[in-house]
């Protein structure tokens, strides 16, 4: 879901939000987003529409290699 979230951008750009509609298609979505919230990879914005990575996603990036 994190690397979703990065490849979802305009021109190279991150986008700041994305809709929670856009990355959770299926029940399995849910757990994933959850965890990803809890380990501080992605924060859920006001209202709980929308999310956006936050610093700690990088952690992934770099473990990428």
């Amino acid at each position: 879901m994190v690397h979703k979230l990065h490849w979802e951008r305009p021109a190279g750009r991150r986008i700041q939000w994305v809709s929670i509609d856009a990355i959770v298609e299926r029940h399995e979505d849910v757990d994933a987003l959850a965890y990803a919230v809890e380990h501080g990879w992605i924060a859920v914005g006001p209202g709980r529409q929308s999310v956006t990575l936050t610093n700690a996603d990088r952690r992934l990036d770099t473990a990428k290699g």
